[in-house]
């Protein structure tokens, strides 16, 4: 899920940031140190007054506040009554059952709903994917930690749990073809949108990350160099209500749960300011996982691989994908910033047009 990706390159635009750096020595040397001194004053003014236009009340913020507490207590609540699981073998079946585990709290790809069923992308595209290649299964939920140990030692058979790949999951785990390709977001107050054209150019910002995910590793690389005060937090509501309340900057977390997210309605006053960071790499791509070298694995591997390709043609992928995550509002963008466009793989435009 973006989660504990490969330390991410801190070179990015690094082309453009001695570019810029060339055009702000040639600014200065054509303006006098009145006009520098001046046109600053100006533009902290600007900001001020951006920022005053869109800075939520007092009030408002105690309210979206208290909403994302009785969100995050709801779910404790619900994760409390242990793990849940969701299987398409019947209860007198005799033969093959792969054991399937998956994310607690990783909404809109796995995670438990009000009424204490396991939901998400991950789930319904497996059971689809499952009713296509012809296998049974059990998936159970769990805290993302112990999952991929747990696979890796034949504890269970697969995972899928927005996985990205990485060199060291790579040692003991096989990857499946990728099912989702995802994006690294910048969600950030409207008041601070000229401002963070790229991450790269901005200095002692405080910056909001979802603890064990991609965006942590991307904010850690990039902390000395930038002077970034990088914040942890639990869950991705709480990552998002620190920028809503001011507490930091802006957010680095995965695009489809920005999205998910911020079309809740709550924060009134962010955005999605860059859609996708670039030079991520593979580590933006989800997985299904199976334990390295281990021929019964390779099984079930295959057969993944088979009936997700039959779920991209068939038009299934799309239907689940659709049903938790809509297309998003240009509400929640930029104004010139296009969402990011949803698909499993190159396969899917290849199945469009031979429907």
């Amino acid at each position: 899920m973006g989660k504990k990706a490969s330390s991410p390159s801190t070179t990015y635009y690094n082309w453009r940031s001695q570019l810029c750096s060339a055009a702000l020595l040639c600014l200065g040397l054509a303006l006098s140190p009145h006009a520098l001194a001046a046109t600053a004053a100006t533009a902290a003014t600007d900001a001020t007054n951006a920022r005053a236009a869109t800075e939520p009340s007092a009030s408002e913020k105690e309210q979206v506040a208290a909403k994302v507490m009785a969100r995050q207590e709801a779910m404790q609540q619900v994760l409390a009554q242990g793990s849940k699981c969701v299987s398409n073998a019947p209860d007198d079946y005799n033969g093959k059952v792969w054991q399937i585990g998956t994310d607690n709290a990783f909404a809109p790809f796995a995670f438990i709903d009000a009424q204490g069923e396991l939901k998400g992308i991950d789930v319904d595209l497996l059971a689809k994917i499952a009713e296509n290649a012809g296998f049974k299964y059990r998936m159970c939920s769990q805290d993302f930690a112990p999952l991929l140990p747990a696979v890796a030692a034949g504890k269970l058979d697969g995972a899928m749990a927005g996985i990205s790949y990485t060199v060291p999951r790579a040692q003991t785990l096989e990857f499946s073809k990728r099912y989702y390709n995802s994006a690294v977001a910048v969600v950030a107050a409207k008041s601070e949108q000229s401002q963070l054209q790229s991450i790269q150019q901005v200095m002692g910002k405080t910056v909001a990350v979802k603890a064990g995910t991609l965006g942590e590793d991307i904010a850690n690389g990039l902390k000395e160099a930038r002077q970034f005060t990088v914040k942890s937090y639990p869950n991705s509501m709480a990552s998002m209500l620190a920028v809503f309340q001011g507490e930091a900057d802006f957010l680095l977390e995965d695009y489809p749960v920005a999205v998910y997210e911020l079309t809740s309605g709550l924060y009134s006053n962010l955005m999605i300011v860059i859609p996708r960071l670039p030079n991520v790499g593979n580590s933006e791509s989800y997985h299904f996982v199976v334990a390295k070298d281990n021929k019964e694995s390779q099984q079930l591997l295959q057969a993944f691989n088979e009936g997700l390709e039959k779920v991209i043609v068939n038009g299934d992928y799309k239907a689940v994908v659709a049903k938790y995550l809509p297309e998003a509002p240009a509400s929640v963008f930029v104004s010139g910033n296009a969402p990011v466009e949803v698909k499993a793989t190159a396969a899917e435009k290849e199945a469009a047009a031979v429907q």
